[in-house]
């Protein structure tokens, strides 16, 4: 979480305190349930958001890792009894990645496997990103996973302040723990959150970044609007994701890959569904254009698929 670095004292006066990045941002945060504007004092430190919502009694609970701001049903259990219940009740394509087992393997070789499809890479996914939007003052990285993509934002690029969501709280156990041993990176603001209903008010990030993930929201329409909302006028959306390619990527080199890669069509003729859902060129542009946004630019590159689009300015 963001925490205000000590200020050194005078013998003689003490000087005036100089405002960290997350004490001087605007007013972002509301429920997600009902839409009530949630004030964090000193201004939007995440670790004084209130416990519920003043309006609906939505609670957020909270840990030493992150604030969670996702719509609450029930009571609120612990945490082993939450994965639980969540991995009987969420879509087949979020479970996954709420294992623990799966949030520690993703940067200790998970996600290596993605450079079969044509990813290039955390580094250069960031220089991506930077080409098409230089500057920043608030960046989203939703979706962030274990922070592979967030610490590099934090770190290296002129971004004041970047915000790293994710709907798995093993994954962001495994980001916040990452974070706190990469002595470059300043303390990521950490946030358990559901795309489909964002704790943000319209209109507040200059930039939305989203790696690998499209593929895995349980409605992908209803995130994509979700995310034009919170962006500002004219600001820019950069995700990248898989393409229709990626369940054949690699077979050659496994035992029996060919007799796998029959199977599979097999399977998708016979009308089988793959718990994800893969995109093609055409289809990503139509489901981004349909969620408002403009001057949209998808490239696919075996199973790497870009997007690069904004909102409408005002």
């Amino acid at each position: 979480m963001c925490t205000t670095s000590p200020q050194s004292q005078s013998q003689t006066r003490q000087p005036t305190a100089t405002p960290t990045i997350a004490e001087s941002v605007d007013d972002i945060f509301q429920c997600p349930n009902c839409s009530c504007s949630l004030l964090a004092a000193p201004a939007q430190r995440l670790n004084t958001l209130p416990d519920s919502c003043p309006q609906c009694n939505n609670t957020f609970p909270r840990s030493e890792d992150f604030v969670d701001l996702t719509i609450q049903s029930g009571p609120i259990l612990p945490e082993p009894l939450r994965l639980l219940r969540d991995l009987r009740t969420a879509p087949g394509r979020q479970t996954l990645f709420q294992l623990p087992m799966v949030s520690y393997a993703y940067e200790r070789g998970w996600r290596k496997n993605f450079s079969m499809g044509g990813f290039p890479g955390a580094d250069k996914e960031v220089d991506l990103l930077l080409d098409f939007a230089p500057n920043a003052d608030l960046v989203l990285d939703m979706s962030c996973g274990s922070g592979i993509i967030s610490r590099q934002l934090a770190t290296r690029t002129p971004y004041r302040r970047v915000i790293a969501v994710d709907y798995s709280e093993t994954m962001l156990r495994e980001a916040a723990s990452r974070a706190r041993k990469d002595v470059r990176a300043p303390e990521l603001d950490l946030l358990r959150a559901d795309v489909s209903a964002l704790p943000f008010k319209d209109s507040v990030f200059d930039v939305v970044h989203s790696s690998a993930a499209l593929h895995c929201w349980p409605v992908v329409q209803d995130g994509l609007r979700e995310l034009h909302r919170v962006l500002q006028p004219g600001g820019r959306f950069f995700a990248t994701t898989f393409s229709r390619e990626y369940p054949e990527i690699g077979f050659s080199a496994l035992p029996f890959g060919d007799r796998l890669r029959r199977r599979i069509r097999d399977l998708r003729r016979l009308g089988a569904r793959n718990p994800y859902r893969f995109f093609d060129r055409e289809e990503l542009v139509y489901l981004v254009r349909a969620a408002g946004f403009i001057d949209v630019d998808v490239t696919v590159d075996r199973a790497f698929a870009v997007i690069r689009c904004r909102k409408r300015g005002a």
